[in-house]
C-alpha cells in the first residue's frame, strides 16, 4: 500500500508539474509524504513483529474466524507467521499430518525459544 502512495504522489505531482500549478508548500508536503511512505516500506517487519508480539501477549478467549493454514515441513516458523492474517486463530498444518499446530506454538517458537530461522521438521521430530 505504501508502494502505491509513492506512486500515487508522483503522479499527481507531475502531473501538477506540467500544469505549472506548483508552489513551494506542495513540494514539501510531498516530499514529507514520500518519506513517510518509504520509512513506512522499509520497516514493515518491524510492524509485523508488534502485531505478533502483540496475538502472542494478548490472547483472546473468541476464535471466531478460523483460519487453517496448510505448509510445508521445510518451512521456517518466521516465515510461517508472515502468512497470518488480522482478526483470525489460526491452526497450522506441517506437511500430510492429522494434528494441527495452533498459532500460540509459532508465537512461543518465535519470541521464547528465539528460533525464527528453525524448520518445524526439525523442531517437531522431537516430539514423533
Amino acid at each position: 500500500m505504501s508502494l502505491a502512495s509513492m506512486a500515487i504522489i508522483a503522479i499527481i505531482n507531475l502531473g501538477l508539474y506540467f500544469m505549472a500549478w506548483t508552489s513551494i508548500h506542495l513540494t514539501f508536503l510531498s516530499i514529507f509524504l514520500l518519506l513517510d511512505n518509504w520509512l513506512l516500506y522499509k520497516n514493515k517487519h518491524i510492524l509485523l513483529l508488534k502485531h505478533l508480539l502483540g496475538r502472542y501477549f494478548i490472547t483472546e478467549s473468541k476464535e471466531l474466524n478460523i483460519e487453517l493454514l496448510r505448509v510445508k515441513s521445510e518451512m521456517a516458523v518466521g516465515e510461517i507467521v508472515k502468512h497470518f492474517k488480522r482478526d483470525c486463530y489460526h491452526y497450522i498444518y506441517v506437511g500430510q499430518d492429522e494434528k494441527p499446530i495452533p498459532e500460540e506454538e509459532c508465537l512461543k517458537l518465535l519470541f521464547t525459544q528465539n528460533t525464527p530461522d528453525r524448520l518445524l521438521n526439525h523442531i517437531y521430530a522431537k516430539d514423533a
